[in-house]
């Protein structure tokens, strides 16, 4: 989103994530075919806006935050019970 909420669709920034508490990353994606980085890693950069992590549950109980940071941009984060 920019400055005023409007959805940027070219946007390219690479984007980091991080897990804490009862998960993990267990692959990232853009959507990009022709884009060859290991699904493995914990960033991405966006096409065409968008960028995706895919988190997994340790399988243990509790709050699992999933933050994504990108250098220019407002740092993002949510946060999902692990039951």
């Amino acid at each position: 989103m920019d400055g005023n909420d409007h959805f940027v669709a070219t946007a390219d920034n690479d984007v980091a994530f991080t897990v804490s508490g009862p998960g993990e990353i267990v692959g990232v994606d853009n959507g990009s075919s022709p884009d060859t980085p290991s699904f493995k890693e914990h960033h991405r950069a966006a096409f065409s806006g968008k960028v995706l992590a895919i988190v997994q549950s340790t399988g243990e109980a509790g709050t699992i935050t999933i933050t994504a940071e990108s250098s220019g941009l407002s740092t993002g984060e949510i946060t999902v019970n692990a039951n």
